[in-house]
């Protein structure tokens, strides 16, 4: 992953400008993601995209192709929360914003409510979004949030 140019801060995105268009590669926010540890990387060519795809579906057979990525024009940022004690944890990117050279990414992380009945199984969530590729320093942005749910859902 690029040395050196991964920062995680909090703080909100929103009124960055102007937003950066964003694919998501591969959202997996189950049980099987393989990611046991909680990362924020960037990938910047095919090799590194390789062995994380194969990590993150190292739970999962059989094992689906590695998404293409045109490395010459995009990256790959990658956010997991490592292993959580139930299901309905949830990851998601946002958005992506570019501000002179700082290319900011914001990263939410959703965690079940009190009330919330969730499966009683270890989940490892994970997202994957290609952004255009650009020397800037990359920043996640962290946002937590615990989602309601009414009584007995």
């Amino acid at each position: 992953f690029l040395n050196g140019l991964v920062a995680v801060v909090t703080l909100h995105v929103s009124e960055r400008d102007p937003g950066v268009a964003f694919d998501v590669v591969q959202e997996v926010t189950t049980p099987i993601s393989g990611i046991v540890e909680r990362r924020r990387e960037v990938i910047a060519d095919a090799a590194e995209w390789a062995a994380l795809w194969d990590e993150m579906q190292s739970r999962v057979m059989p094992k689906p192709p590695v998404p293409e990525i045109d490395f010459g024009t995009r990256m790959v940022v990658f956010a997991s929360m490592g292993e959580c004690t139930s299901g309905g944890y949830m990851i998601s990117v946002l958005e992506a914003a570019q501000e002179n050279d700082v290319l900011y990414v914001e990263v939410e992380e959703a965690t079940p409510g009190i009330e919330c009945i969730t499966t009683d199984v270890v989940s490892t969530p994970a997202v994957a979004v290609s952004v255009p590729r650009t020397a800037a320093t990359v920043l996640f942005v962290e946002r937590e949030i615990a989602y309601p749910c009414a009584p007995g859902s």
